[in-house]
């Protein structure tokens, strides 16, 4: 298996130990340039640009090394040169998308799929695309008669993103436009015109990602919206898993609530076979060695994006600032630290101290997730609920019963707890307000018998009832007196 001859690989990198990896993975965008001579609004304009100083985290080249597995191991699996390899590649490409079941036979490598999830920030999305850039995506192979091609555009690797409104014929249109501009193909003009209906057309689409050897497939933004919550959420589903079966490794990538909908126990084991990557916030878990993924993160990654005069004074106390009002998030770590720079380009200050830091995190365009950082830094559950892409849930069972302090500066008027039904205290009145009740239902009486009284006729015994009564008790007191 390792070490024959195999096309398919001929351009792929190879990488022996995790050491090779942490190398590829680095990214530096101030690499090749020359800080002191910016001016200022070349410093904002960067700033202002989404830039990632990246070095990778246990979780991070725990992923990246799956993907790789996955990748060349499927690459492997499919050798064109093995002769049993090239009838089940033509079986694949011949069948009848019309069928019920148009591949008879699945690939060599069988089912490969990896769910890399976690909350919003936590640098999935930049994972695999600095993943990616480890690659060339298009190989183009010439002429191989032990192969069995004249020409092939061999794709390594494959982005796409779930469609917003999670229907099919939206994500493979994606998938169709995307290969056309990566393999200057027509596959969104022609097969469109072919396969009248969605189940063929999703049919022909994987027959042309198998067509090109792709050898790995990252989909992106899956989330709770598109893939669970819609109308057409099961069809959506049936496709993806129909798109695993088809041997093609597949990412499947979104927040912690987007695969949900994964309940059958075959679909499950499935899924663990390539070990599940859970991108928390780091230290969310009170993980082994979270305080050096921490410094990898920011104190060697994020802070290393510097654009001010002056070096920081307290680098140490910026770290543990920024994770204050991070809460351990990538994204937020990284936002907060070139909001910070931009402030202090903004007042002429030379260089950044963990309070302007703090002041951009207590700013009012934090206030929507404030409960979230919140959340994950002082582990309360509590102030996650209101987030519906977070699974608070698992957090609870991880942190319950440790409790937030309560002198913390946490808001917790956003955390949702269920609402309860409390008795209301009585009412205690005023002796002014109980002078006016009397009143009022001595009115109320009062008309209410006068009422009464213009109902009655002359001879109706009741309105008399009063008089008689009182001179019947007067009768009665008399004949007592006179015993």
């Amino acid at each position: 298996m390792f070490g024959e001859p195999n096309p398919l690989l001929d351009f792929v990198p190879m990488f022996n130990e995790p050491k090779d990896f942490h190398a590829a993975l680095t990214h530096n965008p101030l690499k090749d340039v020359d800080v002191s001579k910016l001016n200022f609004m070349q410093k904002k304009i960067l700033l202002a640009t989404p830039q990632v100083m990246l070095k990778p985290t246990t979780q991070t080249l725990m992923a990246a090394l799956t993907w790789y597995s996955m990748m060349v191991g499927s690459l492997t699996s499919r050798n064109p040169l093995r002769v049993e390899n090239r009838l089940l590649y033509w079986q694949a490409l011949n069948a009848d998308p019309n069928r019920n079941k148009p591949f008879e036979k699945p690939l060599p490598n069988g089912i490969s799929a990896n769910v890399f999830k976690g909350p919003a920030g936590t640098g999935k999305t930049v994972t695999y695309q600095h993943f990616s850039n480890c690659f060339q995506q298009v190989i183009e192979h010439g002429r191989n008669d032990a192969a069995g091609w004249v020409s092939l555009k061999q794709l390594v690797y494959f982005h796409v993103d779930m469609s917003h409104d999670g229907s099919r014929k939206g994500f493979l249109t994606a998938i169709l436009m995307k290969l056309d501009s990566l393999l200057g193909t027509d596959y969104g003009t022609t097969l469109p015109r072919a396969h009248k209906t969605v189940e063929t057309l999703a049919v022909a689409t994987i027959q042309r990602l198998l067509a090109h050897f792709t050898g790995i497939i990252f989909i992106d933004e899956i989330q709770l919206r598109n893939l669970v919550k819609n109308s057409g959420a099961d069809l959506m589903q049936t496709f993806l898993l129909s798109l695993i079966n088809s041997g093609i490794p597949i990412v499947l990538t979104g927040n912690e609530r987007a695969m949900d909908w994964v309940t059958y126990s075959q679909d499950i084991t499935r899924l663990l076979i390539t070990n599940p990557i859970h991108a928390h916030p780091i230290g969310a878990l009170d993980e082994p060695g979270w305080e050096a993924d921490w410094n990898a993160m920011c104190d060697r990654g994020v802070m290393r994006f510097y654009l001010l005069e002056e070096p920081v004074e307290n680098p140490a106390a910026c770290s543990e600032m920024l994770y204050r009002c991070s809460g351990g998030v990538a994204r937020l770590a990284h936002s907060i630290w070139t909001q910070a720079q931009s402030q202090c380009l903004m007042t002429e200050k030379p260089m950044v101290g963990p309070e302007d830091i703090e002041a951009i995190f207590n700013s009012i365009q934090y206030d929507a997730i404030r409960n979230f950082v919140n959340g994950f830094h002082f582990k309360n559950a509590d102030l996650l609920v209101t987030y519906p892409d977070v699974d608070a849930n698992f957090y609870r069972r991880y942190w319950q019963p440790i409790r937030m302090p309560s002198d913390s500066p946490v808001d917790t008027t956003a955390a949702a707890e269920p609402p309860t039904t409390k008795k209301k205290p009585p009412r205690t009145l005023s002796e002014q307000s109980k002078f006016k009740s009397q009143e009022t239902r001595k009115k109320t009486t009062k008309a209410r018998t006068a009422h009464l009284k213009g109902t009655l006729s002359p001879d109706d015994m009741r309105l008399g009832g009063y008089v008689q009564n009182n001179l019947n008790e007067l009768m009665k007191l008399k004949d007592a007196a006179e015993s």
